[in-house]
């Protein structure tokens, strides 16, 4: 994003005195750009934050193994009375943030320097002072926004907004299915647990869905109390209330869509009526069903932990009709450890709770010499013949790689989601989230450790790639996918891009690209949720 300074000091010796509305801070800084502001100039509003919480921003890292814990503590949201548009505030120390949900305030800009972004249209004050607090006065509320997730516009951002008719798409385990080992330490959390919380990451995602089919990431922090208790996520439609915001977050894949909503507390999470959206066919490996899955040709299968299983199909596990799941990319499947595990203990894992498809990750391609052509995929056919339904969607959660280093990087990282209504004729989606046509799959954490077969004998930490458990995405099938004999859907890699975690000079992939020589890389992949869902 291109910006540029402006001097705002001759334009100020001809505003009234007296306090300004938020709004008219965009008279000063038009978008894309930034005002330092050097005259007094007080503006008031609504607070819509609180100090106390810890879901106010995202704690981003220094690098791959050092986070700046302060910036949630720094972050306060403002908006104007009426809830017409609010504006986010980056105090410069934390305990100069002591403003309180509903407190009136009145703040002079002075010596503060706005950011207006252009895409979203939104406005950061930042270099802000608790000098600068004029007045603060204790309120008991502010104006009820109420909305779906599709009448959200850039004036909600830094608003307080309450989401209706909305429920999450994955209910096992937390609003943090994250690996546990690498968040910043809770003592509450952690202080009984036989590992060290490493303080690597903070902030993961859960989507939301409405009536309407559209999605809406929820942010958590890891500080969170309410994010990991042992206790199940709620199952029902209700309201869900917080601060609407838009955030890059590269450890879950970039771009989480223009809007995204933080809640304050769990208490801004109602979901108590009855969803209308059901599991028409899906792969949720239930808890307590073990190391087996149900093939086409072979049957049931267990022990599928090391062995795995090649070149045949699996039946769903969970719904109301058949459907069938494979890959053409040569992997074998395994049942693995997923993330949905409700309590700390055991670092988030929950054993045979998610399923693992392994195999070379030049297989994941066609070639012709040493040239990458068409990428294999994953596939999923149903019938929808006899589904009573007006809207259906195709919803999975994913991620890369293990706990070990040695499995975490070089797999393909662009995918796409295309559907047929023959196996033959593919046409692509786009994400419901972000509008994305294209998607970045992340890795799991790994510790720290030497990475063998690489061309390198040293400790590498690591890098962006790393996430902290699986990403949750959600597509929207056409209306064409309705009543008919055979739906298929496949996710495959997009391009011929591979993880980039370890790009160092002498490794093969420091192009960032795959390459037909290197066999002895592998690609893993894991599914703790594939599901069809209707309404």
């Amino acid at each position: 994003m291109n910006r540029f300074s402006l001097t705002i000091l001759s334009v100020l010796c001809f505003l009234p005195s007296g306090a300004e509305s938020l709004k008219s801070l965009r008279n000063i800084c038009p978008p894309g750009a930034e005002a330092r502001i050097t005259a007094p100039y007080v503006v008031e509003g609504v607070v819509v934050s609180d100090w106390r919480s810890p879901n106010m921003d995202m704690n981003r890292n220094f690098s791959s193994a050092k986070m700046e814990m302060r910036e949630n503590r720094r972050t306060a949201y403002v908006q104007e009375a009426d809830g017409s548009m609010g504006i986010r505030l980056i105090f410069d120390e934390p305990s100069e943030n002591q403003l309180e949900r509903y407190d009136r305030i009145s703040i002079d800009l002075n010596g503060c320097t706005l950011v207006r972004t252009s895409s979203p249209d939104a406005i950061t004050v930042r270099k802000v002072r608790a000098r600068q607090i004029e007045s603060v006065e204790s309120g008991h509320g502010t104006v009820q926004k109420v909305k779906h997730v599709s009448q959200l516009t850039d004036d909600d951002i830094y608003t307080f907004v309450t989401l209706q008719d909305m429920d999450i798409i994955f209910k096992d385990g937390s609003f943090s299915n994250v690996h546990e080992e690498f968040v910043p330490y809770m003592e509450e959390y952690h202080s009984k647990v036989d590992y060290t919380a490493a303080t690597r990451m903070d902030g993961w995602a859960t989507l939301l869905r409405d009536g309407q089919g559209n999605n809406i990431y929820m942010l958590v922090n890891m500080m969170c109390p309410w994010r990991r208790t042992g206790k199940a996520l709620p199952k029902g439609v209700g309201t869900v209330s917080g601060v609407i915001v838009h955030t890059q977050m590269p450890r879950y894949g970039g771009y989480m869509g223009r809007y995204c909503i933080r809640p304050l507390y769990e208490s801004d999470i109602v979901l108590e009526g009855k969803s209308p959206w059901k599991t028409y066919v899906g792969w949720m490996k239930p808890e307590g069903s073990g190391q087996s899955l149900d093939f086409e040709t072979l049957g049931t299968v267990g022990g599928l932990f090391k062995n795995g299983q090649k070149n045949d199909r699996i039946y769903n596990d969970i719904g109301s009709s058949t459907a069938l799941l494979w890959t053409d990319s040569g992997s074998a499947v395994h049942v693995y450890s997923g993330y949905n595990d409700l309590s700390v203990e055991n670092k988030g894992f929950l054993s045979n709770a998610a399923i693992m498809f392994v195999g070379k990750t030049v297989d994941w391609y066609d070639w012709d010499g040493d040239k990458p052509l068409n990428s294999k995929g994953f596939y999923v056919k149903f019938s929808t013949r006899k589904m009573k339904g007006t809207q259906l969607q195709f919803n999975f959660e994913w991620s890369a790689g293990t706990q070990d280093g040695n499995k975490c990087w070089y797999f393909p990282v662009d995918w796409e989601v295309e559907y047929s209504l023959d196996g033959r004729v593919w046409m692509l989606l786009k994400e419901n989230a972000t509008g994305a046509e294209s998607i970045i799959l992340r890795s799991v954490p790994w510790k720290d450790r030497k990475i063998t077969d690489s061309g390198h004998d040293f400790v590498k930490k690591p890098g962006i790639d790393t996430g902290l458990g699986p990403q949750q995405r959600s597509y929207t099938l056409p209306q064409e996918a309705l009543g008919q004999n055979e739906v298929f859907v496949r996710l495959a890699p997009s391009t011929d891009n591979i993880s980039r975690i370890r790009v160092d000079y002498g490794d093969p992939a420091k192009d960032g690209k795959v390459r037909h020589g290197d066999t002895a890389r592998e690609t893993w992949i894991r599914f703790e949720s594939i599901q069809i869902d209707y309404k």
